[in-house]
């Protein structure tokens, strides 16, 4: 596919900050990719070139632009691309670096996703369906299978002010048979609720990813909230509704050392609180319990709750299939978090994608804080039989455009 014209733009995301939006043309058909951006990033994730100035406190995309201008758009309109791997191969080539240090992967990513996009409206396809045949290119078949959200309602960490400590709190329906009985059910909960919080006189503001986002002081009470809720409705706590966290443990450690609702704890003090929550509420997963580097919390959490629940990781392997390597080696983690922008093009997020599935952990493909209205994460979810897929709360346009897609990729599949 020949790409005739390229442009880059600033765009905003759900934050208000600055991003970057690239719009490829193949003669008059024309698609647009977007960059989210993360407020918890792991350091090991791929580069996100920014300005530094004063402007935008810093998070100005000026100096993205100027690249694209200069480095990318010039040798996008040079080629005749057969695939997705050769674009997302070429940028790899521009920027030369193995983290996109040099054009920026909130640029890499944009032209993608755009290019990714375009290639669906010239071939009359789905995005899903043309990410399934970059996957196997000659012989693919959509595999139907049932995404279950992890549903974040209450928002914490550097997603909200409200002082609580664990990033996201999460509901897992794991009633219903298809996806979108399964969002009906977390829509439900999440009405739920907020009817709970309004009537013990709390806030229900919202944070970065429309969970609601209470003064709260300990995660005991977040789950006391959700077993209020489901009893509102007809779904059971424990039974129907199970919970996960996203702790995003590297925020919170320092001097080897975790600050948790106020108290300072090792990281064996702290496999010893994951442990108690446990006992007592339907956890099915934690999300980055330790600190990206903490390999021996890890190793310790792995080996006392590993057969009891799923340990996703996130900073710890930021969709780089370098790291995972190194992280299976060490035997930390049974699920992870696939993030598209963390590592840059759509080809290696794919490569992360299969080296998960072969490793047998499950994927969780996921949004980022700073969202957009591009809903490719849901195609993606459908295109690789994720089990799961993590897009904020029931809240917020930027997140439920997700959930919409999903329901309606699912309604196209069974038609």
């Amino acid at each position: 596919m020949k790409i005739t014209q390229a442009k880059a733009c600033q765009v905003f995301d759900s934050r208000g900050v600055p991003t970057v939006a690239v719009c490829l043309w193949s003669d008059k058909v024309y698609a647009i990719g977007m960059a989210p951006s993360g407020a918890s990033t792991g350091s090991h994730e791929a580069f996100e070139l920014r300005d530094s100035g004063d402007t935008f406190q810093g998070k100005g995309i000026q100096k993205a632009l100027m690249v694209f201008a200069d480095k990318v758009k010039n040798q996008l309109l040079q080629k005749d691309f057969a695939d997705q791997q050769e674009l997302d191969s070429l940028l790899q080539e521009i920027d030369g670096s193995s983290n996109f240090q040099n054009i920026g992967a909130n640029t890499a990513i944009a032209t993608s996703i755009a290019f990714l996009r375009l290639q669906a409206l010239v071939q009359g396809k789905e995005v899903f369906e043309v990410l399934g045949e970059q996957l196997t290119i000659n012989n693919y078949q959509l595999t139907i299978k049932t995404i279950t959200p992890m549903v974040n309602v209450i928002n914490g960490g550097k997603h909200a002010d409200s002082g609580f400590a664990i990033q996201e709190v999460m509901i897992v329906p794991v009633k219903g048979e298809t996806t979108s009985e399964k969002i009906a059910i977390a829509a439900e909960i999440f009405a739920a609720l907020k009817e709970v919080m309004k009537e013990k006189g709390m806030s229900t503001l919202v944070g970065d990813e429309g969970g609601f986002a209470p003064t709260i002081k300990n995660v005991s009470q977040a789950f006391d909230l959700i077993q209020h809720a489901c009893a509102k409705t007809q779904y059971k706590f424990g039974d129907d509704i199970k919970i996960a966290l996203d702790v995003a443990a590297t925020e919170l450690y320092k001097n080897g050392m975790y600050l948790i609702e106020g108290t300072q704890l090792t990281a064996k003090q702290l496999v010893n609180f994951y442990k108690d929550l446990v006992t007592k509420y339907p956890i099915m997963s934690l999300e980055d319990p330790f600190a990206e580097d903490d390999f021996e919390g890890w190793s310790m959490l792995k080996e006392q709750l590993g057969e009891k629940i799923q340990i996703a990781g996130d900073d710890l392997t930021v969709t780089n299939v370098e790291r995972m390597k190194m992280i299976k080696e060490k035997e930390l983690i049974s699920a992870i978090i696939i993030k598209p922008n963390q590592i840059g093009t759509i080809s290696q997020t794919l490569e992360a994608i299969t080296l998960a599935n072969d490793y047998g952990w499950k994927t969780i493909i996921s949004h980022r804080s700073g969202e957009t209205e591009d809903t490719t994460i849901a195609d993606l979810a459908y295109a690789v039989s994720s089990p799961f897929i993590k897009t904020g709360s029931m809240s917020r346009s930027e997140r439920v455009c997700k959930y919409n897609r999903l329901i309606a990729i699912e309604e196209i599949i069974n038609n």
